[in-house]
């Protein structure tokens, strides 16, 4: 359409600076070197950086993909710090692993890969001679064609180790590299699986791979390469039953090769479906005499690990949330400590004295209480930590916290996987904020889970059982009917029920209540609480249909339902006696507002929208949100400078239901979802071209508003006074002030 073109990506250039460290007070660049690429990989010695940059797009047919890499002799010899480019030689293939380029007696050994859709790509020897480094010269080549993808690459003083990927079992092939003139290829092996990197120990070779015979495991191979031109596998150990992965297989830095001890650690991670297998850290030894391999221990973490360093005997194993340490001084690795490095705050609630939060340490959950202006006050909860796949919804009146903890369908289909004799309940937990400190006043199991968590408008709390785990008794009911004659949803609710059960929860008067009822309703009904009771709304979801849906008032006591009328589209959301409904008439979507009683349903406005947007109703007022992005234009004349693409942006509507006036509108960067909507303010979270976004509005102007822009993506933010509390999940929480300036 008008002013929509194509975008051009700008040209990538690698840096490269010198800097002054004599004076550590003074810090100061003495030169720098701008290289031309799209990717980089660097191999130091000490008077020279070898730099190879790639360049990779389609041919200006869009036939062919083309792969070229560059390597540039980059001069560092000097003591001053002045860096100069000395010369640079392209040839085909693409380079993207550090262990790929090697210098060895005045030449420099390059193996690049050309890829294949598939699968059977070839790679490209290169030894060039660098003793003149104005004249870069390539003094002996080979080619490996129709190998397959390159998996590891090593160098090994006057040997090349290649492991390639076309088919099982796979092959470790052995380049002679004695005469750099005359590379000569002298064997391949064919093993089991592939590598993903090699260890080169003297006359053998330790290496991380994966075993594709049965499943998909970590795999660690011991290779003798003592004769090059008859390489054994001398042994092999395979990690797990059914799957297994490692960070090992794709980063190096998660390997630890403690060559003195004979010993490899890389972190791992085991799957037994069903149930979740172990994670940790894998220790091996190896014995180049005996050429055997053997599984020495493995030490069990709470977090998938990436990383491992050695402190004296001990061995830290690191993730993004703990940080372990393992005693290798014994006849076995030893876990010795655990330490929690993040708190992943999950849900926040607005309690009358302060904010409250709650907080995930490593599968322990805990709720922290922030009085206003106080230090925080932590609490323990009593749920099962060893359950995993917990849900947890809390609610909040006055100061008291309802906290739901249920299970989720996944773990529910593992109980019944794995035959244990009963499943985990749903825990029910009521706090109390007793004189500023926070405490569980109650407790309440169900033996079901739960999901349509409800707050009803008299602040007790709608749970409605997990539908999916009695799956089999819905397979078994009868079909939907047809749509009768005027193409409205039939009376009998949804046809794939026979009922659901749901129970209502009053902690209210400072202790747990739980009532049980049967409801006459169907799968994929949706349940609205009202002022006026609760309604379920069962929308026609029938091929050609107009998605046109059924209000039923639903009586608790009876559990029977009665139609009370039909609305256009489907629900949105809802207040008071209310309920918002999105609609697709006449190729454009539409906004309903219906009123809604136990007897009647009747539309107050409809109004049409240029896109799907969030749409929020408060009292008489209406909040639509349409995120739109601007079209990136680019003249391919204009010698390639473009518009700027600016981001995405979100127009916010406010507008008065009863005589549909529009009362204020506002375009803000980002695009935004509303949270929340306070006395007097309106909460949006969102992103702005990959950065997270929390914004404020005050309700009674739009253009009065507060952003903060976060590195890490928001999960719950709630307004008290001037001040919004944000959780950030693992990156932890942040306060951010709404006062005027700030």
């Amino acid at each position: 359409g008008e002013g929509v073109g194509y975008y051009k990506e700008p040209e990538r250039e690698v840096l490269i600076s010198s800097i002054d460290l004599s004076s550590p007070e003074r810090l100061g660049v003495v030169d720098n070197l701008t290289l031309g690429g799209e990717s980089v990989q660097v191999h130091a010695i000490s008077d020279a950086i070898f730099v190879a940059t790639g360049y990779f797009h389609w041919d200006e047919r869009g036939e062919d993909f083309i792969e070229r890499t560059t390597v540039h002799y980059v001069d560092i010899s000097d003591k001053s710090g002045e860096i100069k480019l000395r010369g640079s030689i392209t040839f085909e293939g693409s380079l993207w692993d550090k262990y790929q380029m090697d210098y060895y007696g005045g030449t420099l050994r390059v193996i690049t890969h050309r890829r294949s859709w598939r699968g059977d790509g070839t790679s490209y020897l290169k030894i060039i001679d660098v003793r003149n480094p104005d004249r870069l010269k390539v003094i002996g080549s080979l080619a490996v064609d129709e190998a397959g993808n390159l998996m590891a690459v090593r160098f090994s003083e006057k040997r090349l180790y290649l492991i390639h990927l076309p088919h099982a079992p796979d092959p470790l092939r052995i380049v002679d590299l004695s005469d750099p003139t005359q590379p000569e290829l002298k064997s391949v092996l064919e093993i089991p699986g592939w590598v993903e990197h090699m260890e080169v120990i003297g006359n053998h070779i330790v290496a991380v791979g994966v075993n594709d015979t049965e499943g998909i495991r970590v795999s660690i191979y011991l290779f003798d390469v003592t004769d090059p031109e008859n390489p054994v596998l001398q042994d092999t150990i395979t990690i797990g039953e059914g799957y297994s992965t490692s960070e090992a297989l794709w980063e190096p830095k998660a390997i630890t090769l403690l060559k003195e001890r004979s010993l490899l650690i890389i972190p791992y991670r085991e799957h037994y479906w069903p149930s979740e297998g172990g994670k940790g850290l894998l220790f091996v030894k190896y014995s180049t005499e005996e050429g055997e391999l053997s599984l020495w221990g493995k030490v069990n973490s709470p977090d998938v690990l990436r990383r491992s360093r050695t402190v004296g005997e001990y061995i830290l194993g690191t993730s993004e949330r703990l940080c372990i340490s393992v005693d290798i001084s014994g006849d076995t690795p030893r876990l010795a400590d655990v330490l929690p490095i993040t708190e992943n705050y999950y849900d926040l609630l607005k309690l009358s004295g302060g904010v409250g939060a709650l907080v995930e340490v490593l599968g322990e959950h805990y709720f922290r209480y922030m009085p206003r202006g106080e230090p925080p006050l932590q609490i323990s909860l009593p749920v099962n930590s060893s359950v995993k796949w917990w849900g947890v919804k809390a609610f909040s009146a006055g100061d008291r916290v309802l906290l739901i903890c249920s299970p989720t369908y996944y773990r529910y289909y593992i109980y019944e996987m794995s035959g244990e004799e009963s499943p985990p309940p749903t825990t029910i937990v009521l706090i109390e904020i007793v004189e500023g400190v926070p405490q569980v006043s109650d407790t309440a199991e169900l033996s079901a889970p739960i999901t349509w968590i409800l707050k009803l408008s008299d602040g007790r709390v709608l749970l409605r059982e997990d539908p999916y785990r009695y799956y089999p008794v819905y397979k078994e009911s009868e079909p939907r009917d047809e749509d009768d004659e005027e193409g409205e949803p039939s009376d009998k609710g949804g046809g794939e029920a026979g009922g659901l059960t749901v129970y209502l929860v009053n902690y209210t008067s400072g202790e747990i209540v739980v009532e049980e009822y049967e409801l006459d309703i169907g799968l994929y009904e949706t349940l609205c609480p009202l002022k006026s009771g609760l309604y379920s709304v069962e929308v026609d979801r029938s091929w050609g249909s107009d998605y046109t849906s059924r209000v039923y008032y639903v009586d608790l006591l009876s559990g029977n339902k009665t139609s009370v009328g039909t609305m256009k589209g489907w629900v949105l959301t809802w207040d008071g006696d209310r309920i918002v409904t999105m609609s697709w008439v006449d190729e454009s979507y539409w906004v309903n507002i219906y009123a809604v009683s136990p007897t009647s349903v009747e539309r107050e406005a409809a109004l049409p929208l240029p896109f799907w947007g969030d749409v929020r109703i408060r009292e008489d007022d209406l909040y639509i949100l349409n995120c739109y992005y601007p079209y990136v234009y680019w003249d391919p004349d204009s010698d390639g400078a473009g518009s700027e693409y600016t981001g995405p942006r979100t127009a916010i509507v406010k507008m008065d239901i009863t005589t549909g006036e529009v009362l204020d509108a506002v375009k803000v960067k980002g695009s935004f979802w509303v949270r929340d909507i306070t006395e007097e303010w309106l909460l949006l979270l969102g992103y702005d071209r990959g950065t997270s976004v929390v914004g404020a509005l005050k309700t009674a102007n739009l253009t009065e508003h507060h952003f903060s822009s976060v590195q890490s993506p928001p999960i719950d933010v709630v307004a008290d006074g001037g001040v919004l509390h944000i959780a950030l999940g693992e990156f932890g929480y942040a306060v951010v002030a709404l006062e005027e300036g700030a």
